[in-house]
């Protein structure tokens, strides 16, 4: 850049200084005043004259801001292009975000890969959270293999969820792709089965659910079936996903999943006689996609093999998390058994992979190389939705929250394992009750398995702590929700896990946040919550303490919480549809 003349952008938007603005302080000063007041031109006048005097970087951010702001990128470009925008982060940062809002993704992808080739976990890593929203689709699988190998997990957890979030592999590509004209069947076998049973919904069945629901709102609806396994007639059949909708609103969910179990073909004696919904039984064909959403490792399992086995059309394989292959821990359990055996066989068949997460993704995406394989991963990351809508809170259902009433809960949720770390929340929670408020209550809610060692943990510190420390077992819906609405804060100390739906609910529900920083839980969470590491008591026990006794840190953690971006069911049945679309159109 010469130093000859006035620079190059100043030309456009020098004026007389406002008579508001006194002589005495510096021209930088000055800038940096008329920038926070938003008077982007008045403050390219002032930078410019400190420019003439000094070359100083402090200066040169705020001509660079301004002209953002302002829109002039041309004039921004010429002005990093002239400049080692190595000099400070701050204009490294700008420039990698003009380049996403000129949607330059090869260029961005050239960029990023020069910083971390270069400067690895010294590039200014954090001025790249403005692209979460942007969505490049144009970053390969070596970045992020790269990335791994320079530790970025380990060292910065929270870092790398956002990076996952914001650069999507190239085998997902731009959600402008063509869409599939086929039909999509989403396979909800294990979802109707659970319920037909008198099974309470899972977190993850609510969500299933709730993903139906936003497909049936979308315009793409009429591709949208829903297939299952009849056991009656011993048939694969479907039903338009409007058709299943209605009928749920008008049977519920468990007579809904009666009548579809027990539901028979066209060609059948019974056809019509017991579900009296339109059901199919023509085979998805080649163009069509078969997405297999629930567990896959149940008594259905041989079932869904065959169907991948020889249906023509593409497959999806939704796997929720690799928690039962990576945790050693965790494989001593029956179905965690059945998954390790089941998934190898089934992504072998499959077209492509549907993670949770990407966290999750990345997890698969190492699978993959252990089995020599090589499918499309895409992650279908949740929503932050709370389990009722919006609205008054109704009468209170439970005769323990009414004795609740009027203290403050820390909320956690989940079913008991050793992996959940609520051994390690309640034992930071006792050792502080001394020092906490008398009205602070530790609120445990979810399935109790009295069988595990865990659980006798837990009983010793509820008997001893009675009126502090509780634990409700398999709460409904309508109580959850309470609960969320009435605690203080919610907390998740997991060690492992392939979403985290206790954390975007307790986002949704705008809620301080107290959270592992292991696996998923800093991509779910973001920027809005307090992040521990579970294995670290000192670390619980401070943040719990804070939590109730510092105003100012739930008061922080509550804005964030409130203020922080957050997905609806309908951006995830988006983000569904573009995947078969993508997953057909790279056929």
């Amino acid at each position: 850049m010469t130093r000859d003349g006035p620079p190059f952008w100043a030309a456009r938007y020098r004026q007389d200084p406002p008579g508001r603005m006194t002589q005495t302080q510096s021209d930088v000063e000055l800038a940096v005043a008329a920038f926070k007041a938003k008077e982007y031109e008045v403050a390219l006048v002032f930078a410019d004259r400190a420019l003439r005097q000094d070359f100083r970087v402090s200066t040169l951010k705020i001509v660079a801001l301004s002209l953002f702001q302002l829109g002039d990128h041309a004039a921004l470009r010429q002005l990093l292009g002239a400049l080692d925008t190595d000099l400070d982060p701050d204009l490294t940062g700008l420039g990698l975000q003009l380049l996403v809002t000129e949607r330059r993704w090869p260029d961005l992808h050239a960029a990023i890969r020069d910083r971390f080739t270069r400067h690895g976990l010294d590039a200014p890593l954090t001025q790249l959270r403005d692209l979460l929203a942007a969505k490049p689709w144009a970053i390969d699988q070596d970045l992020l293999a790269y990335v791994d190998g320079i530790g970025c997990p380990v060292r910065l957890p929270a870092f790398w969820a956002m990076l996952h979030s914001a650069l999507p592999s190239l085998s997902e590509a731009a959600p402008a792709a063509p869409p599939a004209k086929g039909l999509i069947y989403i396979d909800a076998t294990c979802f109707l089965d659970n319920l037909r049973h008198g099974g309470h919904l899972t977190g993850i069945q609510r969500s299933i659910l709730e993903l139906l629901r936003a497909l049936a709102a979308d315009s793409a609806c009429e591709r949208v079936r829903v297939s299952f396994f009849a056991r009656h007639s011993g048939a694969f059949l479907s039903v338009a996903l409007t058709d299943f909708i209605a009928h749920l609103e008008q049977v519920g969910l468990k007579q809904l999943a009666s009548d579809l179990l027990l539901s028979a073909p066209a060609d059948h004696p019974l056809s019509g006689l017991l579900s009296g919904l339109d059901v199919s039984s023509a085979l998805p064909g080649p163009s069509d996609t078969l997405f297999v959403m629930d567990v896959f490792w149940s008594v259905y399992f041989s079932r869904l093999h065959s169907a991948f086995s020889h249906y023509p059309c593409r497959k999806l394989l939704f796997v929720h998390d690799l928690i039962g292959i990576n945790l050693p821990q965790e494989n001593a359990v029956v179905t965690n058994r059945r998954f390790a055996a089941a998934l190898p066989r089934m992504v072998a068949l499959a077209d492509g992979l549907v993670a949770q997460s990407q966290a999750t993704r990345t997890d698969l995406t190492r699978f993959l190389a252990t089995q020599g394989l090589q499918k499309p991963v895409f992650a279908l990351r949740f929503a932050h939705a709370r389990i009722a809508p919006d609205g008054p809170l109704g009468q209170i259902e439970s005769d323990t929250l009414k004795r609740l009433a009027g203290r403050r809960l820390l909320l956690s949720v989940g079913t008991l394992s050793w992996r959940k770390g609520f051994v390690e929340l309640a034992e930071a929670f006792a050792a502080a009750i001394d020092r906490l408020p008398a009205d602070a209550v530790l609120v445990l809610a979810g399935r109790f398995q009295p069988h595990l060692p865990e659980a006798a943990q837990l009983t010793a510190l509820f008997e001893r702590h009675p009126d502090r420390m509780m634990w409700l077992n398999v709460p409904s819906d309508t109580l959850l929700d309470q609960l969320y609405r009435a605690c203080w804060g919610v907390a998740l100390l997991s060690y492992a896990e392939g979403w985290g739906l206790p954390v975007s609910e307790g986002l949704a529900y705008g809620k301080p946040l107290i959270v592992s920083d292991r696996t998923s839980l800093p991509e779910v969470a973001g920027d809005a919550a307090h992040y521990v590491d579970p294995a670290k008591p000192g670390q619980v026990q401070d943040a719990v303490l804070r939590l109730f006794l510092d105003r100012g840190f739930h008061a922080g953690l509550h804005a964030l919480s409130e203020t922080a971006p957050k997905r609806d069911w309908a951006d995830v049945a988006a983000d569904l549809l573009a995947i078969t679309a993508t997953l057909h159109g790279a056929a």
